[in-house]
């Protein structure tokens, strides 16, 4: 250990805290605290997780009241119980025996009973749906479960990228066929033999099409082929003509994009099944929510004429979540959100259209959707969303279906609803419950259980511990299954308050932040001091990427940073003091407030550095407009409340970098490092996404240095996505280093004159699961880095060259981040991390082979640790996040 870390450490406060994943801006994940763990011990442990109740209503006239205890004994709903609700994928019929049975799994399956002379079911799949030279195959089972026979296969040169199978009788000769969209359009195969019929190549630019691919016949038996593109923004619809398959229409969002990724600034959503005749006029409809196409900063739900691409529906501010049948008269009303701005609030006005006609609205609330397992042979989806549609379905006494909306308020109160042939609405029953449970129906009953038929499953989602009011009128409610909601690992911080003491901070599963106190000898062992609506940072819900902490108010203490939803639905950055109180606020309209899902709308990341003032904090904010490449990012200064810059484009090409394909990216949008890269005292922004390494100037946004990783320069056309930036003087050189962490490949990169060069690398598909951390875990004054999560193991890397050190065999799947720390209290750095269930703290003393220092089994897989002094002793502890939403103290 070098002297000056040991100067440093004996000049250290008692409390050591937590403020954020990697412990400081550069991610080094060195912490200076001191421990004295010798031999390691669960000390306490508290759980994190929320509570699922899932209940069933039948219809009964009255009120009456109903509780939850939360020490109530239920199982989980079983898989087979999810199967009969219609919540899980039904088994298959795989050989033609009789027997029910998961089906073999395959890339982009789809089955069906394809040849008729042959038993059992068949099979379409691929060897790959993501890379190159895939091949397009038909199995049969006829000779059993584990002996799949190859009927026919149809190779592919080149790559191949998420192809959309559906089969349908295209041409009306009674024979169905194997119908593919790919990049460039649309392929049609003699489904018994694997012959080509058809072919139609129409799409250029805009290529891509991940989203949306269905079929539909119309009454005269005309087979419309749509695809939808929700990533590379496009909608097209072709059909037969004599023997030739042609494109009808199709239609680009954002034409000013090279590829149709980069630079949106529409966003095109749609449903599982957005084909039909919504009008009753004989043809067909597709349906489709569109945001500023036309410049309007608005939503508009679309509904596109299948012959001719027309504009038959356009309601501005309205946005689309499903179709069903309510008023019995033969066609689907429209189950809509009205959205004023970009946001889709979790909850908002809700209106019902019959086609242009407004039915019904409410002015406040959700509707209840599901996932839904699968969808028929003529539809397939890869949206974002793509799978959710309404709950709906029939109870007991009424002829039409119904429907499920929450009204959010003081408290939950859900609903269900069923709109007479008369138009008038009805509310059948409702269920109220208190405003810290979340209401919402999940399926209705059909014939597949008997004794539930006309039955709604609903859910109630609470605290852990939280025992639960419910009032039902009109409803009889019975409570069948219970189960525990995980939203990632715990991944605490430990702050400390004006008096020192220690506090614990975490989001919750259910969006709740809240601080807690160790308690001695308690029972709970943590004390919870406050708890207020927000969320973590997350690129694609439900992988949380943890809290922030940072001084933005210079009150010498620090605040936890975290997104709030507001009601109209959009993002606000709030400040908390350590007494649950809100120091500072911003919003942001044009962006979700709720996590978002990969490709959604939403605020994703949130840092803290001395961007404009090195004695002042300010902080920065990427939003998501829509798909990834529609990242930007803001400086805020937090004590004028103004934005200091804004930027939405990283120019990829000469002079930041020689490339090929000179191109731009969205600002943003991946887990930073903050470190001062040019000596001018002030902060830096590093970032290692979506394909390319990036330094930004911190007080203007400004490009510093651009590097593309994809492809990466001297691999055979390898390409490096996404992964974590670690700051440091690796090769002891006096400047600073990055190390880009991805599962597969680790880079180190130095900078020269402007540009980024690779001192030393890994091989391609050699990279890490877990995160690294520096330290000088054999006190020779130099840096090694600790990684864990390799196919070998834990490795132990020269930072300055990137050889391997020593390694630690693989103990489990998984692994954490990486710490380097004095853990046990002998004045030398050691590597803590956690591989499975197994904790370990690691290091290589000059001659001593052996390498594990201790290690401890906990109960659970861990993918997330932290130390710190987290009860004011003066030592410090590991917390341990489970998988098992559990909250482990180790000492």
């Amino acid at each position: 250990m070098t002297t000056a870390w040991i100067n440093l450490l004996t000049t250290l406060p008692a409390a050591i805290g937590w403020h954020k994943m990697g412990y400081d801006w550069r991610r080094t994940g060195r912490s200076p605290a001191v421990g004295q763990i010798r031999t390691p011990q669960i000390i306490w442990q508290m759980d994190m997780s929320a509570c699922e109740y899932f209940l069933t209503v039948t219809t009964e006239a009255g009120e009456k009241n109903w509780e939850l205890l939360a020490s109530s004994a239920l199982s989980p709903l079983s898989t087979e119980v999810r199967r009969a609700w219609g919540l899980a994928t039904p088994q298959l019929d795989v050989t033609g025996d009789g027997q029910q049975v998961d089906p073999p799994a395959a890339p982009g399956a789809r089955w069906g009973k394809f040849l008729l002379s042959v038993p059992g079911l068949q099979r379409l799949s691929w060897t790959t749906t993501w890379g190159e030279n895939a091949h397009f195959q038909m199995h049969s089972f006829e000779n059993g479960f584990d002996q799949p026979r190859l009927v026919w296969d149809v190779p592919f040169e080149g790559a191949m990228y998420s192809p959309l199978v559906v089969v349908v009788d295209v041409d009306g000769d009674g024979a169905q066929e194997a119908v593919l969209s790919t990049w460039h359009g649309v392929i049609v195969y003699n489904l018994s033999t694997g012959q080509e019929k058809y072919r139609c190549m129409y799409r250029q630019s805009h290529a891509r099409q991940y989203g949306f691919f269905g079929a539909y016949t119309d009454p005269a038996g005309k087979v419309y082929l749509v695809a939808v593109g929700d990533f590379a923004g496009h909608i097209g619809v072709l059909a037969l003509h004599g023997r030739e398959l042609r494109n009808l229409w199709f239609h680009q969002f954002d034409p000013q994009s090279e590829q149709g990724i980069d630079r949106r600034f529409t966003i095109n959503t749609i449903g599982p099944d957005p084909i039909g005749d919504f009008n009753d006029d004989g043809h067909g409809e597709v349906l489709m929510n569109v945001f500023n196409e036309t410049g309007d900063g608005r939503w508009h739900l679309l509904a596109y004429d299948l012959e001719t691409g027309e504009h038959r529906l356009d309601l501005p501010d309205v946005y689309l979540h499903g179709h069903v049948d309510v008023d019995e008269d033969g066609r689907d009303e429209l189950l809509t959100q009205y959205c004023p701005g970009r946001p889709v609030g979790a909850n908002g006005e809700l209106r019902l259209y019959q086609w242009d006609k407004l039915l019904w609205k409410h002015s406040y609330a959700r509707w209840s959707m599901t996932t839904l397992p699968q969808l028929p042979l003529t539809h397939i989806t890869g949206a974002t969303r793509g799978m959710e549609a309404p709950v709906a379905g029939t109870l007991e006494g009424r002829s039409g279906q119904v429907v499920f909306f929450t009204e959010h308020g003081e408290t939950e109160c859900l609903h269900a609803l069923h709109i007479g042939s008369d138009g008038r609405a009805e509310i059948i029953w409702k269920v109220k419950g208190p405003a810290d449970v979340l209401l919402d129906a999940v399926a209705v009953s059909d014939s597949r259980i008997p004794s539930k038929q006309n039955t709604c499953l609903i859910r109630a989602r609470a605290p852990r511990d939280a025992n639960i009011q419910l009032h039902a009128e009109g409803a009889r409610l019975e409570v069948v299954a219970n189960q525990r909601i995980v939203r990632g690992t715990p991944q605490p911080l430990v702050l400390h308050d004006a008096e020192k003491r220690p506090q614990i901070v975490i989001a919750e599963p259910l969006d709740r932040i809240s601080g807690w106190v160790v308690e001695q000898e308690g029972n709970p062992p943590l004390r919870r001091l406050w708890q207020q609506p927000g969320r973590a940072m997350t690129t694609q819900a439900p992988q949380m990427l943890g809290l922030i902490a940072g001084d933005v108010d210079e009150d010498g203490v620090d605040e936890v940073l975290f997104i709030k939803e507001t009601r109209d639905g959009y993002a606000r950055l709030v400040a908390l003091g350590l007494d649950g109180c809100e120091c500072w606020h911003y919003d942001f309209p044009g962006f979700n407030g709720r996590a978002p899902v990969w490709n959604e709308c939403g605020t994703t990341i949130w840092a803290v550095g001395h961007f404009t003032n090195p004695e002042k904090l300010d902080v920065l904010v990427s939003n998501r407009r829509s798909i990834m490449h529609s990242d930007e990012t803001v400086v805020l200064d937090p004590r004028a409340k103004r934005i200091v810059w804004h930027r939405d484009i990283l120019e990829v090409k000469p002079p930041w970098t020689e490339t090929r394909w000179p191109h731009t990216r969205g600002y943003g949008g991946g887990p930073v490092a903050i470190a001062d890269f040019d000596g001018d005292g002030l902060d830096d922004i590093v970032l290692c996404y979506p394909a390319e390494y990036s330094i930004v100037k911190g007080n203007t946004g400004e490009q510093y240095i651009v590097e593309v990783t994809g492809p990466l320069k001297g691999t055979n056309n390898f390409w490096v996505i996404g992964g974590f930036p670690l700051v440091a003087d690796l090769n002891g050189d006096g400047a600073l280093e990055t190390l880009w962490t991805s599962s597969s490949i680790i880079l180190a990169f130095a900078h020269r004159d402007g540009h980024a060069e690779l001192p030393w690398r890994t091989e391609p598909n050699d990279g890490a699961t877990g995160l690294p951390a520096i330290g000088d875990t054999d006190g020779d004054g130099h840096l090694e880095i600790g990684l864990p999560g390799f196919q070998d193991g834990f490795r132990c890397l020269n930072a300055a060259t990137g050889a391997t050190l020593w390694t630690v065999p693989a103990q489990g799947s998984g692994a954490s981040n990486c710490i380097a720390v004095d853990i046990n209290g002998d004045g030398i750095e050691e590597f803590l991390y956690a591989n499975g269930s197994r904790l370990i703290a690691v290091a290589r003393r000059p001659g001593v082979q052996q390498s594990v220092i201790w290690q401890i089994d906990l109960p659970t897989s861990i993918q997330n640790i932290a130390v710190a002094d987290v009860d004011g002793d003066g030592n410090c502890a590991i917390l341990a996040g489970g998988s098992d939403g559990v909250l482990y103290c180790i000492r």
